[in-house]
């Protein structure tokens, strides 16, 4: 222990987060994920695709929109889990739907390499 209050086991805080969950899950109706489209615009430098995740309910005015950008050699795909492997960025999904914003995963272009990235 390094200075300040003692922590609790990890035992209790699981097992406090298991009641704490099942009570919030018994009283909030689970949101699920936003709806995902792909989309492009037009550069200069030629189309750049993305998806779009839009929450399900209706916008009752303006939304803030979130960028998720893929690291070298990714996809849009990649960066939100949806070619078959897991994300941690896929959670994204979940925040749109429950926090009513607007998740763009953007395509990088292709260099030299032949690999999608960012230099731009």
């Amino acid at each position: 222990m390094s200075g300040g209050r003692p922590r609790p086991a990890a035992s209790a805080v699981a097992a406090g987060g298991l009641t704490v969950a099942a009570l919030l899950g018994a009283a909030i109706p689970a949101l699920g994920r936003a709806e995902v489209e792909r989309a492009s615009v037009v550069t200069t430098d030629g189309p750049r695709s993305y998806l779009i995740a839009r929450p399900n309910r209706r916008a009752s005015g303006l939304r803030p929109l979130v960028l998720v950008f893929h690291g070298h050699g990714g996809s849009a795909e990649q960066a939100l889990g949806l070619n078959g492997k897991p994300s941690p960025l896929a959670v994204w999904l979940e925040i749109a739907e429950r926090e009513d914003v607007l998740v763009a995963a953007l395509d990088g272009a292709r260099g030299k390499d032949g690999s999608q990235g960012w230099t731009d």
